[in-house]
């Protein structure tokens, strides 16, 4: 009789712990079928942030969400598409700028290499009433630099030594120094260099500058000062020529009338 009852007890526990799984079973079917179907569930594959930003725009924005909550694998390819769009247009408004603050188109055009292969020697000219200095090579114009001359207010030719004046004449360069360590008053007042002139004043010269704020302008206590990087570009144009015995002629104007 007991293990009658024993055995009708180990009945109704097996009964209850195979109907407890189905139960369980059951629930997550329901729970995984109810998730399959709503919207929310595809969404959440894109950030929270993303739509919230894109939903409080125009429908086309709107519309965009949609089309990246129903197909997730074509996100890739937009962004990628997005990114090299916006490379372009960067690069554009990049190329723009640099056009702007090009200080002449043939300088940035041409290259140093290039301009050595032209043919003929090389010759500067320099306009004291344009505070420019045109480099040719041959009869080809190759490049132009903002100068400052010697910041005497009447702007007229050298008379006499200290007077603050730049001189005119036909001159040439006779030898090139490296004067980034030359002081001036206690300043590093020349650049990386020197381009020493033969004038029948001593001291004069085309040489860097402390002071770029002030080319295109009277500046000087008689020299040419250019940028200290138009400087060490013209250096290596012109330092072969000389290095060959070959003079390279300065003339300085006071105002030249046509530049071709």
């Amino acid at each position: 009789m007991t293990s009658g009852i024993n055995s009708q007890k180990l009945f109704y526990v097996i009964s209850s712990f195979f109907l407890l799984i189905l139960i369980i079973f059951t629930l997550r079917i329901n729970y995984a079928s109810s998730a399959s179907n709503d919207p929310a569930a595809g969404a959440r594959t894109v950030p929270v942030g993303i739509i919230g930003a894109a939903a409080a725009q125009e429908p086309e924005a709107k519309e965009a969400v949609r089309t990246i909550e129903s197909s997730s694998s074509d996100e890739p390819a937009a962004k990628e598409s997005e990114i090299s769009d916006g490379g372009a247009e960067a690069k554009t408004a990049e190329s723009k700028n640099a056009e702007n603050q090009a200080p002449d188109s043939i300088s940035a055009i041409i290259s140093v290499e290039n301009i050595k292969k032209m043919p003929g020697d090389f010759s500067i000219v320099i306009d004291k009433s344009r505070c420019e200095l045109f480099l040719y090579k041959g009869e080809k114009l190759v490049k132009t630099y903002k100068v400052s001359i010697g910041r005497n207010k009447d702007g007229a030719d050298k008379k006499k030594k200290g007077d603050l004046r730049t001189p005119e004449g036909s001159f040439h360069i006779v030898s090139i120094h490296k004067s980034d360590k030359w002081l001036h008053d206690g300043q590093l007042a020349y650049g990386p260099w020197f381009l020493r002139l033969k004038t029948p004043w001593q001291g004069i010269g085309i040489h860097g500058t402390n002071e770029p704020e002030k080319l295109g302008g009277k500046a000087s206590e008689g020299c040419i000062r250019l940028h200290s990087d138009n400087i060490a570009e013209l250096k290596k144009l012109v330092e072969d020529q000389l290095n060959s015995k070959k003079k390279v002629k300065v003339d300085i104007v006071a105002k030249r009338d046509s530049i071709e």
